[in-house]
């Protein structure tokens, strides 16, 4: 038998890296991150995401199937041996004694105080970089015109979200820019009110030190429209709004429209948050499958957490999402 402090052990001393680099998967380092095609399902763009020995969050995860884990779950899956049989081929040594509790209750203590202080020195990275974000702002009334033009939808869009402080405005990187964050400035993104791209090619321009988590996103017993990007959350607000579906009789906020802020994005801890609420995400229809694949994983963890049902609108043609469907 393997005992629990060899299956520990494991956990804590295996390179999640030099594990799949052994495997022939190829890494790129991304931030503080590495990244490759995943080995568990057939991908063009690279979703497989691996993190360094001390790192809070699981040391594989793959954005686009889902899958998930441990060294010791990798090696067992990528080469197709028990439990046991992975965890031997890593170096665990057989051990028929039983446990020592106290060297293992010991063994876990240190084990969640690594996970705290890496916890805590990743957030203390992310805040200092928030910290040099610019200043942000409510906008004129003629750039929430100008917005809504930019998007072909009703100015009711960007009023509504900037009333719901989710969208604000500041200049970044020598341009005009609107936000889409939480009021905390815990999270943001910025694209160009002139529709332009950035100077990296990009069109959004996810805020270095930013909290990826749902924006909007409240505890409440009302249904959840659920978004993947910032101009569909604007056309969600236009397009309930103008169907009268967004207040209820007595003038107060029916439904809650939260934004993802991309396929990579998960719900995670506020999944809960969805219990026993009825939740509808529309879907982009990307060539790669990629936001179909995002509003799967969403699903999944709506449900598992207790959502009341979930149903998925996604435009018939590729390459549409929700915005393009209000224009």
């Amino acid at each position: 038998m393997i005992s629990e402090e060899e299956i520990l052990r494991l956990k804590e001393t295996i390179s999640p890296v030099e594990l799949a680099q052994k495997h022939g998967l190829i890494l790129k380092r991304s931030g503080s991150e590495w990244v490759g095609h995943c080995p568990f399902h057939n991908e063009k763009t690279p979703s497989f995401y691996v993190r360094e020995l001390g790192s809070s969050k699981p040391p594989f995860h793959c954005f686009g199937c889902g899958w998930a884990g441990d060294v010791i779950k990798f090696e067992r899956e990528r080469s197709g041996l028990s439990f046991v049989e992975a965890c031997e081929r890593l170096g665990a040594k057989n051990d028929q004694a039983y446990p020592n509790p106290r060297k293992l209750a010991q063994m876990r203590r240190e084990a969640r105080e690594r996970t705290r202080e890496a916890e805590e020195e990743e957030e203390a990275k992310k805040a200092k970089k928030r910290a040099s974000w610019p200043e942000f702002d409510l906008g004129s009334d003629d750039e929430i015109v100008a917005l809504a033009e930019l998007r072909g939808i009703h100015p009711s869009g960007p009023w509504l979200a900037r009333r719901a402080s989710v969208l604000r405005f500041t200049y970044w990187k020598g341009h005009r820019a609107w936000i889409i964050g939480d009021s905390r400035r815990t999270i943001a993104q910025a694209r160009r009110l002139d529709g332009g791209p950035w100077p990296n090619g990009s069109k959004a321009w996810t805020l270095p030190g930013s909290k990826l988590k749902p924006i909007g996103l409240v505890r409440s017993p009302h249904p959840v429209i659920l978004t993947e990007g910032g101009p569909d959350m604007l056309a969600a607000w236009a397009w309930l709004r103008q169907r009268g579906a967004l207040f209820d009789e007595s003038g107060k906020v029916a439904l809650q429209v939260v934004c993802m802020l991309g396929s990579s994005s998960r719900l995670d801890c506020y999944a809960e948050w969805l219990k026993g609420r009825e939740v509808t995400i529309f879907v982009h229809n990307d060539k790669n499958k990629a936001g179909e694949k995002a509003a799967q994983a969403w699903a999944n963890e709506a449900l598992k957490a207790g959502a009341a049902g979930v149903k998925a609108i996604q435009p018939q043609e590729v390459g549409a999402d929700f915005n393009d469907l209000t224009k």
